[in-house]
């Protein structure tokens, strides 16, 4: 059954009640026109429960506006959903069409800072979003009482005498749900051993963040700032504050201890949102698939964000990755599969009970 405006429906039910299931729920294309987004398309999902978001093929097949009832989850930077013809390949170059967005995929064979490696420059978390999808199929149909949402696209990074990756990334959802999951699978197609460096930038905003937000990392978790700026912050990593003048970035390394079936929580929450009514995220994955959790904190005039970013490597460079032995291989025709599930709480009551489930996890 579908949940629907407080009320349960099944299939005929809801049948009996539109014209076309669209006029609650279904995706659609979309094409922005203006500026530098000219000619990007975008898919819109929506759910019906008020969860809202657009899927980007032309960039990567990452997710930028994501909404719940009209309210923005996610941060959106100045830069728009910059067209692909428009990448800056320098070294940092992304930050010039880094649109924030709820996922902005970095990878497929490099991400974290620039570097070389093996005589060869990697940018800025590497080129996938920057990097039309092909393929790109989307559907909504019924199974049961249940009605299927989903987008798809593969993400192609190759060169000539170098790297052939393909990523294959499905976006699914259902009538009524208040969550979404990508599934994605990074496929060697080449035939030599290759790279596979995966970081999803989760990027959450006002007022999901804001002076009451707080943020739990797992029922344990151990925490590594980055350098002498993160460390400034280190007592407050999992608070909000009001956006600061000269703020300088806070980044975290976490290794939060996974529940007994082997997955990781993230709650995020701003319990005094809407006169308390409260409004919360909640991220899920196996942390054999993220062994790394990378954290920044923002919290800037403008540029306030919320950075939540599992990762399957550490984000100093591929070089560093190699030097330090974590940079991950994939052989000709091996792939490698990495799924992350994101959940709107829409009020304290959700939230109190996401509390719940995430202090009583245990191994």
């Amino acid at each position: 059954m579908a949940t629907l405006f407080k009320q349960h429906y099944t299939r005929g039910e809801i049948l009996r009640r539109v014209g076309d299931i669209s006029q609650v729920a279904g995706v659609q294309w979309h094409e922005l026109q203006d500026g530098t987004e000219r000619g990007v398309r975008v898919l819109e999902v929506r759910t019906g429960s008020g969860l809202t978001f657009d899927v980007v093929p032309d960039r990567g097949m990452d997710i930028s506006r994501a909404e719940f009832s009209g309210v923005p989850i996610a941060w959106r930077s100045s830069t728009g959903v910059v067209a692909p013809w428009f990448y800056d390949t320098s070294d940092y170059g992304l930050l010039r069409s880094f649109h924030g967005g709820l996922l902005l995929t970095c990878g497929l064979v490099s991400m974290g800072v620039p570097s070389e490696d093996q005589a060869r420059r990697y940018p800025m978390h590497g080129r996938a979003s920057n990097v039309p999808a092909h393929q790109v199929r989307y559907g909504a149909d019924w199974d049961g009482d249940e009605y299927l949402i989903w987008v798809e696209g593969k993400v192609r990074e190759t060169q000539l005498f170098g790297e052939n990756m393909e990523l294959t990334r499905r976006i699914t959802t259902s009538l009524g749900a208040t969550e979404l999951v990508v599934h994605d699978v990074v496929r060697n197609i080449g035939f030599a051993p290759e790279p596979v460096m995966m970081l999803y930038h989760m990027n959450f905003g006002f007022p999901l963040l804001d002076e009451d937000t707080r943020i739990r990392f797992g029922k344990t978790d151990v925490v590594v700032p980055r350098d002498d700026e993160a460390r400034k912050g280190q007592s407050v990593h999992d608070l909000g504050a009001l956006p600061s003048a000269g703020f300088r970035e806070q980044v975290f390394l976490h290794d939060p201890e996974p529940d007994h079936r082997g997955y990781v929580t993230v709650l995020l929450s701003n319990q005094r949102f809407s006169g308390g009514q409260g409004l919360g995220v909640r991220l899920r994955y196996e942390k054999r698939m993220f062994p790394y959790l990378w954290q920044w904190r923002m919290l800037g005039e403008g540029t306030y964000v919320m950075g939540i970013e599992p990762a399957n490597s550490k984000v100093f460079g591929r070089a560093a990755a190699r030097n330090e032995g974590v940079l991950e291989l994939l052989q000709p025709g091996e792939e490698r599969a990495f799924v992350l599930t994101v959940e709107v709480l829409p009020t304290n009551e959700s939230i109190d009970d996401a509390e719940t489930v995430l202090s009583e996890a245990v191994r």
